[in-house]
């Protein structure tokens, strides 16, 4: 089942009552074979006034499709967004959710890799930097790394279903 799929009506027939159209599967299509697809769906009509009743659209998506239009950047980023790994899609639904724009440039610049928790992020991170070669063995298991992350990182990271981003 396509991930991309938007149920196309018109004004006209939904104002005389009848919501009349179809699902169109616009996973693999460009913007301009969109476009043709709903004009020949429409073709009975002489100036069609489009109406996006309905629409399947991962999360990251729900906000450039509404019942009046498509963003414009909506086709670009679907593009970007069908050439990522499954993981990379999850990341930037998660980037979205957090109230970022659905910016793949921002999102690649801004994500950090997945991990199961905060702390998990906190200890790879100060170690990847080296604040950890000087402590004793003994005193690193000592810290807690979800208050590490409660009182120090989470004003610059953001954790979202197992992803990390900076927070900008």
């Amino acid at each position: 089942m396509s991930n991309f799929r938007i149920y196309v009506g018109t004004y006209e027939k939904y104002n005389n009552g009848s919501i009349a159209g179809a699902w169109v599967d616009i996973e693999d299509m460009t913007e301009q074979e969109f476009a043709e697809a709903i004009e020949e769906l429409h073709s009975d009509e002489e100036d069609p006034e489009y109406m996006f009743q309905d629409y399947e659209v991962p999360e990251a998506f729900q906000n450039l499709v509404s019942e009046h239009g498509i963003d414009d950047e909506f086709w670009h980023i679907k593009d970007w967004y069908n050439e990522q790994s499954e993981t990379q899609q999850e990341a930037f639904d998660a980037f979205v959710n957090l109230g970022n724009d659905p910016d793949p440039v921002r999102f690649e610049d801004a994500y950090l890799g997945q991990y199961d928790s905060e702390a998990e992020f906190c200890e790879q991170l100060y170690d990847e930097t080296g604040q950890l070669e000087n402590i004793d063995q003994t005193l690193l298991n000592c810290i807690d790394w979800d208050m590490v992350w409660s009182s120090t990182l989470t004003y610059e990271f953001e954790f979202e279903n197992g992803f990390v981003f900076r927070n900008y």
